[in-house]
């Protein structure tokens, strides 16, 4: 009987809840009933439109308080710099990485989200192979996890190219950069960036995008897409 309490309590798993908010917390609330969890993040982004910043803080505070009362799970809440997909990625990023080690599952709640951070938001469950769900207050929809495929059709010196221009943050400034970078001379570097004949180049993809700049030089920055498949990479 004793080994089985122990084996039960061993089971259980730690659960990580990630929500978005807009103006309403019914579907919040909801998913913490559906989905138990040890913790709860809120995250919210404040539009011109909406309500007054102390407004939205103040309704945000007296839930959060709530929460930590009555369930007794910690809360924290995050502010977005913006609802667009670089912002919303970046920060789900940061949230698996600090807390992937500590819970055996994070899950995100699209229920209050606005259009736009909800379709940036799955976007990036979808990257990380994370489970997210919306609700209409009686059952969840819990939308099927999605993992890429598409480093098998990058080959290796296009890999090196794009790790390159990653380790660069801002994009590199010139071929000549990735040259330094990579090894690889500037003929091969332009291949890779803008394809051939036979080939399709990382132009082409839509992993990078490129700016002529003064004196010819060619700047070379990821786009969404090529961030996106350089982290689900880091997550194999």
């Amino acid at each position: 009987m004793l080994e089985e309490m122990f084996k039960s309590k061993a089971e259980v798993k730690r659960v990580l809840q990630v929500a978005l908010y807009h103006d309403k917390l019914d579907g919040i609330k909801a998913g913490l009933r559906m989905f138990p969890s040890n913790r709860l993040i809120l995250l919210y982004h404040l539009a011109p439109q909406d309500v007054s910043r102390r407004e939205l803080e103040e309704r945000v505070q007296t839930y959060v308080d709530q929460v930590e009362e009555v369930l007794g799970i910690g809360v924290e809440v995050i502010q977005l710099k913006s609802n667009l997909f670089e912002d919303v990625f970046d920060t789900v990023k940061e949230i698996v990485r600090r807390y992937k080690s500590e819970y055996d599952d994070i899950i995100l709640n699209l229920t209050e989200g606005d259009k736009i951070l909800t379709c940036n938001a799955l976007s990036s469950a979808f990257v990380f192979g994370l489970r997210a769900f919306w609700t209409d207050g009686v059952k969840p929809y819990v939308f099927p996890i999605i993992k890429l495929g598409y480093h098998r059709a990058i080959s290796d010196a296009k890999l090196d190219i794009l790790r390159a221009i990653q380790r660069s943050r801002d994009g590199v400034q010139s071929l000549e950069d990735l040259v330094m970078a990579t090894g690889y001379d500037k003929a091969q570097i332009s291949h890779h960036v803008n394809g051939g004949p036979q080939s399709r180049g990382l132009v082409e993809l839509g992993l990078v995008e490129t700016e002529r700049l003064e004196r010819g030089r060619l700047a070379i920055r990821l786009t969404a897409l090529g961030k996106i498949f350089l982290t689900s990479l880091e997550e194999e």
